[in-house]
């Protein structure tokens, strides 16, 4: 048996009358279409043995099944069904019967006497059904045992190559791949939502501009949902898909409390049975989304009919989302109902949980959207502005908001986001982001760790957090161990302070030469940055420096110089963020690249740390001398490798002084009187002794050795 079972438009039949017309196939076949539904047993049976005795050979006992033109009929409401599998089963003749449109069967006796029908089908007969919603039958015995061939909205839909085709039939276009990307990704593959797209291009002038705009209010699509889908459901199916098409996820609760339904599970159990475009999003079905045209399509209607009522179903799925505590799908919602305050409420109160998800930018452009003569207006969201800015590298917005921030005075209560005090909150984001340089970054520290003192609040852990930091980057190892202790004992902190907390105290265990601790600390720090998901976010490479810190005192040095090499570049990758870890990552994997013998990279990583670190400055002098002390180690490597090389021979160094002129091998030989196959093998021992991989490698490290000018 085959189910071919896909929404509207996604050429079910076509596929099938495609599959029956391949020259191979030479089994004869009965086609019933179903259309509004029948729903009479008889008629049902009638129909279908109609078709069988139609399509079946001279010979085969169908040609005598009674038909709906007046022949004797058997009686009763099932002996027809049971004079048909018994007539299938006489002949030997292989038969294909498609039932197209099954899902308009709905009556009762009908699906049992089919269900009857389907376990009892002769091996002669194979079973098509077509349909766009979920059959109501018992497949589940022929699904485990094999026997049944499902075909289903994802084999249907189209890919580069068919897309490409399609759109080229219909319109007379050959669209770029990157068009046709976007077009996949606009339609999701479906068939039909890729064909009223061709039609839409045909006469355009501008084909990249209209493939752009294309969506679910484009003219053919609108045509299409309106005529294919939504004249088949009820008036309170309508209007539960308009109502819900402000969401990009659904759950039944969720729906509820926007649609103001009370059976939102139910009815989309019956819109996925009906296969009407509700894609679900896992697997216990608790979540799910509609397709992107048709939720573009939805969401139009619901703006031309009930334009009025969308800024009241944003607000509503900003506070369901707001009371099961998903602050970000919350502030989307107030947003998108233009309630700037309500977001901005949502945002400052949920920033210690926000700030932490590794999105900054997201952050940046909610704050964007708000405004900043909002922002002006409350010193709790100045302070928002001022951390949100620190987090996206802008360095000049972070002082701009603190400085805004404090012209309010330094004297108000509790913050909305749970800070004791605004002087508070000031001294948090100078010490976490530390712009100021470290003794700045260590004053500040100690203000919020003297005034966030309840062990309750999220802040006590981040104080204590930066306050062992700041200690770290000063060299004042042994003060730094107890605020990071209680900072990773804490069980209200913000959700990357624990990890964090145990990241420097495994450095600063290092420092003191408890390697034991620093290993197992870094081991805990890392595994935790894994459950949080957080391996790109900027602020937790510290926990890759621990990491890798640790690997290297291990020997395990590649994974070493992965775990730093990762640091480094979650810090490059967003220009403006803080030194401090910047610079840790430059020379623990400075220092792991001298270790592996490599000083090129080390060189490279040095010269960068130098210039974060430029001019010197008290504040930072223990990081000046970590530079200065790898430098030495640098110099001396250097001063080994020149008197360990093994010495070129005087024709090898014949062949490196002409090295860095630009002439080809070819040319070398032609000038030295020596084959090119001699000059290869002379270039081969030069790079082999001086370590190098490439021509340009070669002349660099001999003159760092001294062997060239």
């Amino acid at each position: 048996m085959v189910l071919v079972c896909a929404p509207p438009g996604y050429g079910k039949s076509t596929l099938v009358a495609q599959w029956l017309a391949r020259p191979e196939e030479s089994r004869p076949s009965a086609w019933i279409s179903f259309d509004e539904g029948i729903n009479d047993a008889r008629a049902l049976w009638t129909e279908i043995a109609a078709g069988l005795s139609e399509a079946s050979g001279r010979d085969d006992p169908l040609r005598t099944m009674p038909s709906g033109n007046g022949s004797a009929q058997p009686e009763g409401d099932d002996s027809l069904q049971q004079l048909l599998t018994e007539r299938l089963a006489q002949g030997d003749a292989p038969m294909v019967l498609v039932l197209d449109g099954f899902d308009a069967v709905r009556d009762r006796e009908c699906l049992t006497q089919m269900a009857r029908f389907i376990a009892g089908l002769p091996p002669r007969l194979q079973l098509v059904l077509v349909a766009r919603a979920e059959p109501a039958l018992p497949l589940s015995r022929l699904r485990i045992s094999g026997e049944l061939a499902e075909v289903r909205a994802a084999e249907l839909a189209f890919g580069r190559e068919a897309t490409l085709r399609l759109v080229q039939r219909v319109s007379g276009l050959r669209l770029g791949l990157p068009e046709v990307d976007e077009l996949l990704r606009r339609t999701e593959g479906w068939p039909a939502g890729i064909h009223l797209a061709a039609l839409s291009l045909r006469d355009a002038s501008d084909p990249a501009a209209v493939l752009r705009r294309f969506g679910g209010d484009d003219r053919n699509v609108v045509d299409y949902f309106t005529d294919e889908v939504m004249r088949t459901l009820s008036p309170e199916t309508r209007g539960f898909l308009a109502r819900t098409s402000i969401l990009d996820r659904l759950s039944p609760p969720l729906c509820d409390a926007v649609a103001g339904t009370s059976d939102a599970a139910a009815l989309i159990e019956r819109l996925e049975r009906a296969n009407l475009f509700v894609v679900p999003l896992n697997g216990n079905r608790s979540w799910y989304r509609y397709r992107r045209l048709f939720r573009e399509f939805l969401f139009d209607r619901l703006s031309l009919v009930e334009s009025a009522t969308v800024p009241m179903l944003h607000r509503r799925a900003a506070s369901w989302h707001e009371l099961e505590g998903d602050i970000e799908a919350a502030v989307c919602h107030m947003l998108a109902a233009d309630d700037g305050d309500g977001a901005l409420r949502l945002i400052i109160q949920g920033l210690p949980r926000l700030a932490p998800t590794g999105r900054p930018a997201t952050l940046h452009g909610w704050l964007r959207d708000i405004g900043d003569d909002r922002l002006a207006a409350q010193p709790a969201a100045a302070i928002c502005a001022a951390r949100v800015a620190a987090l996206n590298g802008d360095r000049h917005g972070t002082r701009h908001w603190l400085a805004v921030a404090e012209g309010f005075g330094l004297s108000s209560g509790p913050l909305p986001d749970g800070t004791r005090e605004l002087r508070s909150a000031v001294a948090l984001v100078r010490a976490e982001f530390g712009f100021d340089g470290v003794r700045s970054m260590l004053t500040a520290a100690e203000t919020a760790v003297a005034l966030e003192d309840d062990p309750a609040s999220p802040w006590f852990a981040q104080a204590r957090l930066l306050l062992g930091y700041a200690r770290y980057c000063a060299g004042a190892f042994d003060l730094a161990v107890l605020p990071l202790k209680e900072a990773a004992q804490s069980q209200a902190g913000i959700p990357t302070a624990r990890p964090l907390a145990l990241s420097v105290l495994s450095l600063v265990e290092g420092e003191l030469g408890r390697v034991g601790q620093s290993d197992e600390l870094a081991l805990v720090a890392r595994r935790e940055v894994d459950v949080l998901g957080l391996h790109d976010a900027a602020e937790l490479s510290l926990a890759f420096i621990a990491s890798g810190l640790a690997a290297a005192r291990d020997g395990k040095a590649e994974k070493a110089r992965a775990e730093l090499g990762h640091a480094l570049r979650i810090r490059w990758r967003m220009v403006g963020l803080s030194d401090w870890p910047t610079v840790h990552s430059l020379l623990a994997l400075a220092g792991l690249e001298l270790d592996m013998g490599d000083p090129e990279r080390a060189r490279v990583l040095l010269e960068q740390t130098g210039e974060l670190l430029t001019p010197p400055a008290d504040d930072h002098a223990h990081l000046t001398a970590r530079l200065a002390d790898t430098e030495r180690r640098l110099a001396e490597l250097t001063r080994t490798s020149r008197m360990t090389v093994e010495p070129l021979t005087e024709r090898e160094e014949a062949v490196l002084r002409m090295l860095p002129g630009g002439l080809s091998q070819r040319d070398i030989g032609e000038r030295l009187f020596v084959s090119i196959n001699t000059v290869k093998s002379h270039t081969r021992a030069i790079y082999r002794k001086l370590g190098a991989t490439s021509r340009g490698d070669a002349v660099r490290r001999a003159r760092e050795r001294g062997i060239l000018k």
